[in-house]
């Protein structure tokens, strides 16, 4: 009898000590990540089933924020995904995007500047052409203490001045006006294109038979003198 409820008393104790070891562990709460600017940007494009759906995604993509640190890896998104599209709505705004990026403050776009000079090579639309150059435009206004990259830049938009759109001409006027180098250069850097006489490059387009060209040199010349070029 004895050895009967000793063993109750035991079963009863187990019970009451197992219960209290039940309440004393504490529940882990599930933690969910969102997924990254990149990830996500890059699921909502492989969701896209028509050009207008992906022409939805990015115009959403464009009204949220985007830490710097994430910049580059939306740009690789982006990339991959322009040199898919078939659409030039679409592709001009994925190179819109670009350009907004990169003036994302703590971002220094020198990292992506041949990606944006690889896009010229095969674009045949003028319009996404004239965006291309814009965006370029904005890194190297980003970036204007980097003379190598400015006399690069200028070179690009130098050899653009012949295209038969007025857009990409124009803007071309305006790439010169805006990165032109108004500053001593060496020697080596003066037999660069970009850094023969910019005024007589911009002064050739004064007579250019669209309008808009025309005003675009005038512009482009002025640009150059206020940022300190003795026009001649």
């Amino acid at each position: 009898m004895a050895a009967h409820l000793k063993k109750r008393v035991y079963e009863e104790f187990s019970k009451v000590v197992q219960q209290q070891q039940l309440e004393e562990v504490p529940s882990k709460k599930l933690r969910l990540t969102k997924p990254s600017k990149s990830a996500a940007l890059h699921i909502d494009l492989c969701k896209a089933t028509t050009s207008t759906d992906a022409l939805q995604y990015l115009l959403q993509f464009a009204r949220k924020p985007v830490e710097a640190e994430s910049v580059e890896g939306v740009v690789r998104i982006l990339l991959e995904h322009y040199y898919k599209e078939n659409d030039k709505s679409v592709r001009l705004k994925i190179v819109s995007l670009l350009g907004l990026l990169s003036q994302t403050p703590g971002f220094v776009p020198d990292c992506i500047v041949e990606d944006v000079i690889n896009l010229l090579q095969n674009e045949k639309s003028h319009q996404v052409l004239s965006q291309l150059l814009d965006t370029l435009l904005v890194i190297g206004s980003r970036l204007q203490e980097n003379l190598p990259l400015r006399l690069r830049l200028i070179e690009i938009a130098c050899k653009r001045l012949t295209d038969t759109s007025h857009g990409v001409r124009s803007k071309c006027l305006q790439m010169i006006g805006c990165l032109g180098s108004v500053e001593k250069l060496s020697t080596k850097e003066a037999e660069s294109l970009a850094a023969k006489d910019v005024q007589k490059i911009i002064g050739e387009y004064f007579n250019d038979q669209d309008p808009r060209v025309r005003t675009a040199a005038i512009k482009a010349m002025l640009q150059l003198h206020e940022r300190g070029m003795k026009l001649h």
